[in-house]
């Protein structure tokens, strides 16, 4: 797929690479045997209500609280970074669930990382802890990092706003690390896109979840649409959870939608790419 897509790029314009990248990827999606949802343990979508979480005054003063403390300090973005809109939301949502385990599968540049640990400490258990897992390590000279504006790798970021000891970096294929991975109260995939991956990658994190537990996707566009006018859409999470719910699997998707605060600031939009796999 990695092939197809730089051979596009020089021939063909963006619209039509995207297009074809769709394709390759719907077709790589339908040669992925089935796989099988341990739903049991997934949350079921009527137990959250995702608007009034973020309408919540307390967890909203305890985010003014810990922007002030933490946020203000921090120096990780970038290219791939989770927007700063998002991870207000993010904060949000651990703030109201409050998982004590969490697993993220893309780390990059621990933007959305260290709001994970903030409100886990700010309103998780004691011993709660934050995985972040990449397939590259991160924190090397020559990471992700270093062609960015920040200083220093992501885990000397993170403990220079004292978290150190709530975040475990872990380099190792998401497939592989989710095999293994045991009892999480939440799993957020941001990882891979790919259509097949992100397939893959459901299976498992079921399996690792924790009773009650939810899953987070990153970058899914309801209907594989744009969420405004002159972007695009990566259809890979969307596709993938469509592929389950084709074939029975008893899921809901809860997208975020309209945040009530900007995720872009310099576009003034609110809209968020966000969305809970939760239970039916």
């Amino acid at each position: 797929m990695q092939i197809a897509r730089a051979i596009a790029k020089r021939v063909l314009s963006p619209s039509l690479t995207h297009h074809l990248a769709d394709a390759v990827g719907t077709a790589m999606l339908s040669q992925v045997p089935r796989q099988q949802l341990h739903t049991s343990a997934l949350r079921k979508a009527d137990t959250i209500d995702i608007s009034a979480v973020f309408r919540d005054e307390q967890i909203g003063r305890a985010w003014d609280e810990d922007f002030a403390r933490v946020f203000s300090h921090w120096k990780g973005s970038g290219p791939g970074s989770v927007n700063r809109g998002d991870c207000r939301a993010i904060y949000y949502l651990v703030a109201a669930l409050k998982p004590n385990n969490v697993i993220e599968i893309g780390t990059n540049l621990a933007g959305s990382s260290v709001f994970i640990a903030a409100a886990q400490r700010s309103h998780c258990g004691p011993y709660s802890k934050l995985t972040t897992v990449d397939i590259i390590d991160v924190n090397t000279p020559s990471g992700p990092w270093a062609r960015t504006k920040m200083e220093k790798p992501p885990a000397a970021c993170i403990g220079d706003v004292g978290l150190a000891d709530r975040v475990e970096f872990v380099v190792q294929p998401a497939l592989d690390f989710l095999a293994s991975a045991k009892e999480a109260d939440l799993i957020f995939l941001d990882g891979s896109h790919a259509h097949n991956d992100v397939y893959r990658e459901l299976s498992r994190a079921t399996k690792a979840l924790a009773k009650d537990g939810v899953i987070l996707l990153h970058d899914y566009y309801p209907a594989g649409r744009p969420l405004f006018e002159g972007s695009r859409a990566l259809k890979g999470p969307y596709r993938a959870v469509e592929r389950y719910r084709s074939e029975g699997a008893p899921v809901r998707v809860m997208p975020f939608g309209e945040l009530p605060w900007p995720t872009r600031k310099h576009e003034n939009r609110n809209f968020s790419s966000l969305a809970l796999f939760l239970a039916e």
